[in-house]
């Protein structure tokens, strides 16, 4: 049993099956999709009435996964809870939205999310001309074609993420992709704040180490072993 948790836990592994990526490409996942959600900004801004359905579904999307890659890469609870309310108070707090609905809060008590200028304008353009489109009856910022609550959206990440780096990467896995590559570049106490901000323990960056630290010792005792 250990040993298919190490396995299915392995980086190879995980490539082998599209489902790993090193961060600059899941970087790379906003830019390649701008280019359309500025377009479609611009529709909502001109004429909403002829803006369709697939398109406003599209710059939800967007909105989420740019809150997910460019604010911080934290649980979809957060985000999935964000009301209105929360969004206004961050502008008059300096950015900053203390969030205390996700899985691990009793943990952790709080998930902070700090919202800089340009994510602040992002996003108030997105409520002022997209969001009204799709009708809401509720207060939280993100939702769907019936103008309630959004409830997956791990599906609005992957989605943008598949059609622009061909990979299957959900919320979770991006964290443990900046958990891993963090463990490399990192010393061990810049490390430590990463883990405590994506407020899970990722065995994905566990296993990585693992690995790393095995053929690490194997090539220092080969070393050794020549010297005798």
């Amino acid at each position: 049993m250990r040993s298919n948790w190490t396995t299915d836990l392995d980086i190879e592994t995980l490539e082998s099956r599209r489902s790993w990526a090193i961060l600059s490409e899941v970087q790379s996942v906003i830019p390649f999709h701008v280019e359309r959600y500025e377009s479609v900004l611009e529709n909502c801004m001109a004429c909403p009435s002829s803006v369709k359905t697939g398109d406003v579904t599209f710059a939800t999307r967007f909105v989420a996964a740019y809150m997910f890659l460019k604010v911080k890469g934290c649980r979809p609870m957060t985000y999935q809870h964000l009301t209105l309310r929360m969004f206004e108070s961050a502008k008059r707090n300096e950015g900053m939205v203390d969030q205390k609905i996700f899985k691990t809060a009793k943990k952790y008590g709080f998930d902070s999310v700090y919202f800089d200028e340009c994510s602040i304008e992002i996003l108030e353009k997105y409520i002022t001309y997209i969001r009204p489109l799709l009708t809401p009856t509720c207060e939280y910022v993100l939702v769907n074609r019936n103008g309630k609550q959004f409830q997956k959206l791990t599906d609005l990440f992957s989605v943008l993420v598949f059609e622009a780096i061909g990979k299957y990467i959900h919320p979770t896995r991006y964290r443990q992709i900046i958990e891993t590559e963090s463990s490399q570049v990192l010393l061990p106490n810049e490390q430590k704040w990463i883990s405590e901000d994506q407020k899970h323990s990722s065995n994905v960056a566990h296993v990585h180490y693992q690995k790393k630290r095995s053929r690490e010792v194997e090539i220092r005792e080969d070393v050794c072993a020549c010297k005798n």
